[in-house]
């Protein structure tokens, strides 16, 4: 199913807010400094916001590389890690995923400011579910084990009888 809403509109509207937020103008080398980081952090949510449009269209690749390119403006961003996580997970890489959010809980508790509960809850679900596919992604020994004890449940001879009633 196509997903509702004005997403691509939404992705335009950050695209073009990205040009004009890093368009800087300061005439003292303190307002550069100030102009700066105050562009950083708004280009790394709008990066953020991006990301968000793109996971809604399921757009993996592209949420991961914007939430990855705002994360490397603020390692502080959460909903950036959130947003990372969720597109790594939709592309399985698991073990990534993990350490985004490894990271993720890390610089927040190393920071003075608290992480809102809400996003601490959503960290540590998605950090759950990422431990939890590597450990299922990483384990062919037990894809193996399974094959072989399967294996010995099936006749050679046994076909596979599909039952298709009339609609």
């Amino acid at each position: 199913p196509k997903p509702k809403g004005m997403y691509p509109e939404a992705i335009t509207a950050w695209t073009e807010a990205l040009s004009i937020a890093t368009i800087t103008t300061p005439t003292t080398q303190e307002e550069n400094k100030k102009s700066t980081t105050s562009n950083t952090t708004v280009a790394s949510i709008l990066l953020s916001n991006r990301a968000q449009a793109q996971l809604q269209l399921r757009e993996y690749a592209l949420a991961d590389l914007d939430a990855a390119a705002a994360l490397r403006l603020d390692p502080h961003n959460s909903k950036a890690s959130i947003r990372r996580a969720t597109a790594l997970l939709a592309l399985e890489r698991f073990t990534t995923a993990t350490r985004v959010l490894d990271h993720a809980l890390a610089t927040a508790s190393s920071t003075s400011s608290s992480l809102p509960p809400s996003l601490l809850k959503s960290i540590q679900a998605l950090q759950a579910q990422a431990r939890q596919m590597t450990r299922l992604s990483v384990t062919p020994a037990a894809h193996d084990a399974a094959a072989v004890e399967a294996e010995g449940l099936v006749d050679e001879a046994q076909t596979l009888r599909l039952s298709f009633r009339d609609a």
